[in-house]
């Protein structure tokens, strides 16, 4: 299977029904869990990991880090590149601080929302510079996993 990840493809094998993933030298293997959300044993280190289907491919939360994927069709599409105007909630959580509001002018990477979930503090930043058109949530409020929660002016 072909995924595209930073503008670039990648080859991800699923072996074993699909209990085990292999990216070049990276080794996977789901220890607990369902597709969307559970744990990974990568290179003998137990992680955890969550998922959501976001408009155009998944996104998945793995250890602290979100990565965007979306399937290789083996040409780059017109929209290679282009980056979201909505931060999405990477799994179920608490919103512990909003820092954005409606009409903000933000930088790329600024962190705009920190969320609380499975006991870790996740900071989500923006995925590039904008001004933030609307908030989906305040500071306490329970999130499901691909909530919106900021959403940026379109470009």
């Amino acid at each position: 299977m072909k995924l595209r990840y930073d503008d670039q493809e990648r080859e991800i094998k699923v072996v074993s029904s699909g209990d085990v993933l292999q990216a070049g030298d990276l080794l996977a293997r789901v220890v607990a869990g369902d597709e969307d959300e559970g744990t990974l044993e990568i290179h003998g280190r137990i992680v955890p990991y969550a998922a959501a289907r976001t408009k155009d491919g998944v996104a998945v939360w793995i250890a602290g880090r979100v990565w965007h994927l979306q399937a290789a069709t083996g040409k780059k599409r017109e929209t290679a590149g282009a980056v979201s105007d909505e931060i999405l909630a990477p799994m179920p959580g608490t919103i512990l601080k909003m820092q954005a509001q409606p009409g903000d002018v933000v930088t790329e990477k600024q962190p705009l929302v920190v969320m609380e979930s499975m006991k870790m503090e996740l900071t989500l930043a923006a995925p590039r510079a904008g001004t933030v058109a609307s908030i989906g949530g305040r500071t306490g409020d329970l999130v499901e996993m691909g909530a919106v929660l900021v959403r940026l002016e379109p470009q």
